[in-house]
C-alpha cells in the first residue's frame, strides 16, 4: 500500500485484472452447473435416461434448410437464432418445413417471446394452417467455428416448445460451421426430444440432403442477391416493411 494505507495505481490495476479473471472463471462456471442442473452433459445434450426409446427422425425440407443457412451466412460475424415451422409426423417423427429467423444478437426473454407470439399468429392463418404449420423447434449458428454446443437459452426455447406440444415433440438443428464453410456439403446437426432427453438424430438419407443443398447451391449461384434479401424479427423491429417470414427467392 502507499502513503496512508491506500493502494498504489499498479495495485489497483492489479486488483482490477484479477477480479475480470475471476469474474470470467465464475461465469463459466455458473454456465456449467446451469447445464448441469438441466441434466446437460459435455456435450450439451441431455444425458440419457437408460430407457430404450425409439429415436425420432427429424426431416428437413429443402427451403427451410436454405433460410436456415441463409440467415447464419448473411450474418457470419454472428450467432443467430430461429425458429422451425412444421408439423409432426404419423410415425412420430418431425417435418421442418420452413423456417423463420429471429436473431443475429444473444438472446433476451421478453424479445424472444414476441418473436415466438407472433410465429404462433402467423402459423394459425389461413396460409399456415394449410400447411398444417406449428412451432417444432429451433435452430442456431454459433459465430465461432469452436462452438459446438447448443446453448442453454437455446435449448431452453426448444423446450419450452416440446412441452406446448401434445407429444412433446420438438427438434434443434444447430449448424456444423466447418461443413458450413463447404456450401455443397450438408452442414445442419439434428436433435430431438424424447421424453426428458434430448438425443441426436440419424441422418435424414443422402437424397434428402442432397436436395437440401442443391436449394442453397442454386440460390447461391444468384450471386448476394439471395443473401441480401435475408431478413429475421430483428430486422423488422428496426424496419417494419421489412417481411421476416417469407423472404426466401423461387429457385
Amino acid at each position: 500500500r502507499g502513503p496512508g494505507g491506500r493502494y498504489s495505481k499498479r495495485e489497483t490495476r492489479g486488483c482490477g485484472l484479477v477480479l475480470c479473471l475471476l469474474s470470467r472463471v465464475l461465469a463459466h462456471e455458473t454456465e456449467v452447473r446451469n447445464q448441469r442442473a438441466l441434466g446437460f452433459g459435455v456435450s450439451g445434450t441431455k444425458g440419457h435416461t437408460g430407457r430404450k426409446m425409439a429415436q425420432r427422425c427429424v426431416r428437413v425440407a429443402p427451403a427451410a434448410y436454405a433460410k436456415v443457412v441463409l440467415h447464419a451466412y448473411r450474418y457470419a460475424q454472428c450467432g443467430v437464432f430461429g425458429l422451425c415451422l412444421g408439423r409432426e409426423t404419423d410415425d412420430g417423427g418431425i417435418e421442418v418445413c420452413d423456417a423463420v429467423g429471429v436473431t443475429h444478437a444473444p438472446l433476451l426473454a421478453p424479445f424472444t417471446e414476441l418473436a415466438l407470439e407472433m410465429a404462433e399468429e402467423y402459423c394459425a392463418t389461413k396460409e399456415g394452417e394449410q400447411k398444417g404449420l406449428r412451432i417444432v423447434g429451433v435452430y442456431c449458428a454459433h459465430e465461432l467455428e469452436q462452438q459446438t454446443v447448443v446453448s442453454s437459452p437455446a435449448y431452453a426455447v426448444a423446450d419450452k416448445i416440446a412441452a406446448n406440444s401434445d407429444s412433446h415433440a420438438a427438434c434443434v438443428l444447430l449448424m456444423d460451421n466447418k461443413l458450413a464453410s463447404q456450401p455443397k456439403q450438408y452442414c445442419l446437426k439434428t436433435l430431438a426430444k424424447h421424453g426428458a432427453v434430448w438425443e441426436t438424430c440419424p441422418p435424414q438419407g443422402d437424397d434428402a440432403e442432397a436436395a437440401c443443398v442443391a436449394r442453397v447451391d442454386r440460390l447461391l449461384r444468384k450471386g448476394d442477391a439471395a443473401v441480401q434479401r435475408v431478413a429475421d424479427f430483428d430486422a423488422h423491429l428496426s424496419d417494419p416493411a421489412i417481411d421476416w417470414l417469407d423472404w426466401l427467392p423461387d429457385d
